[in-house]
């Protein structure tokens, strides 16, 4: 892991919630894992105008998800990487499976680079096996604290000609919606020098941003999408690519939206901040996951189920999903212009003017939440600390200390 200054520690180990962590850790506690032979998935789409090859693999799941962070997140638990997972890569990427010049995701159920999770040995040769087909360029996910100089030189190394990325999760640039209502324990400094890392060795750097954060009204999050998406661009970042959020199964934004305190963003809120990251920064913002292209595949659908995605009314989800499936296959904003120049009453009724994060709603959820999942006894014995830090951070936040 890379060795960050002692300063981004401390804030890294002042964006911990232990509540939403106990919380999480709950509600993740009795689903449904992964079966022998539920091992690797192959998809393909196209993406500015380019073959985009998804691959993903079991592995034993994110470290960090089995410590009930990460709010909105669920993409499956193992016990441990399947035996002869390599082979089965092989499997999927032979033949015609990677188009010339094609884009490969290749993907853990986590981090690529975290060692608990995908062994070093089975990462060089899934590595060295995407260096043998014909695409241009490899995209794998991780976390910045995985993120060492010595593992981002060995990706360019194994990977040869090919344009090595990473991507990772930024989800918010606000440290205060990071720890109450994201829950990532990463401080915004901790991601900006695992980039650096990354740079360093050559390696291009992605930032996925979350648009539907947990605990945020529509405009809060539109708002905190785009800001997140600008900083990351203007601070150096190669691309940005936003994703909406969906709910899945066995996470805190389940227990929301079952309580009627949470809804996937909006098609239309997407296409808004689309459009606003833009002004000035044409071609850095893509968008993934708008749709939920785990149906058909029984296994995902099985492991990590979504109950409720982005969508907008009847009348015009179609035209905005073809709108959305452009500007993803092209990278120009022209059809999302198009788009929202057609007027629709369910578009009207999306705010734009934001008033940021409401420390009062959060307090509302936290007390019910705690009382639910936790239990009565456990809130009135913890409740009331809970809720004065999250004040007192809110306070600092305002006041700038």
């Amino acid at each position: 892991m890379f060795n960050p200054d002692p300063n981004h520690l401390q804030a890294a180990q002042d964006l911990k919630n232990p509540f939403l962590s106990r919380v999480g850790v709950l509600l993740r506690r009795d689903r449904e894992r992964y079966q022998p032979g539920q091992d690797v998935t192959v998809g393909q789409e196209m993406v500015d105008g380019q073959s985009f090859v998804r691959v993903w693999f079991r592995t034993r799941g994110c470290s960090c998800d089995r410590q009930g962070l990460c709010t909105m997140c669920n993409y499956g638990a193992s016990d441990t990487i399947p035996d002869g997972i390599v082979d089965r890569v092989r499997e999927v990427l032979s033949g015609d499976t990677v188009p010339s010049g094609a884009t490969v995701l290749l993907s853990p159920s986590g981090s690529m680079f975290d060692t608990r999770e995908v062994p070093t040995a089975v990462r060089q040769a899934l590595f060295a096996l995407v260096a043998e087909t014909r695409a241009a360029s490899i995209i794998c996910e991780t976390r910045p604290e995985t993120v060492t100089f010595a593992a981002m030189q060995e990706y360019q190394s194994l990977v040869g000609d090919k344009q090595a990325v990473v991507e990772m999760g930024l989800e918010s640039a606000d440290p205060w919606i990071l720890r109450w209502c994201v829950n990532k324990r990463l401080s915004v400094d901790q991601f900006f020098e695992a980039a650096g890392v990354c740079h360093d060795a050559g390696v291009t750097v992605a930032a996925n941003v979350s648009l539907g954060t947990a605990f945020l009204d529509p405009a809060a999050a539109i708002d905190d999408a785009v800001k997140a998406a600008q900083k990351a661009i203007d601070s150096g970042i190669d691309a940005c690519v936003l994703f909406p959020l969906h709910v899945r199964r066995w996470t805190v934004l389940e227990w929301l939206w079952r309580h009627g305190l949470y809804t996937p963003p909006s098609l239309w809120s997407l296409v808004e901040a689309i459009l606003r990251i833009n002004q000035g920064r044409q071609g850095q913002v893509s968008t993934a996951w708008y749709r939920d292209y785990n149906e058909g595949n029984p296994a995902a659908v099985a492991a990590m189920p979504v109950l409720a995605s982005p969508a907008s009314c009847p009348r015009c989800q179609l035209r905005l999903l073809a709108a959305l499936d452009t500007y993803r296959d092209q990278g120009d904003t022209d059809a999302l212009e198009a788009a929202a120049a057609v007027p629709c009453t369910c578009h009207d009724s999306i705010p734009t003017k934001s008033v940021g994060a409401d420390p009062e709603f959060v307090a509302k959820c936290y007390v019910q939440m705690g009382q639910d999942v936790l239990g009565v006894p456990w809130w009135d014995s913890h409740g009331a600390s809970v809720l004065s830090e999250l004040r007192e951070d809110w306070a600092r936040r305002q006041t700038g200390a």
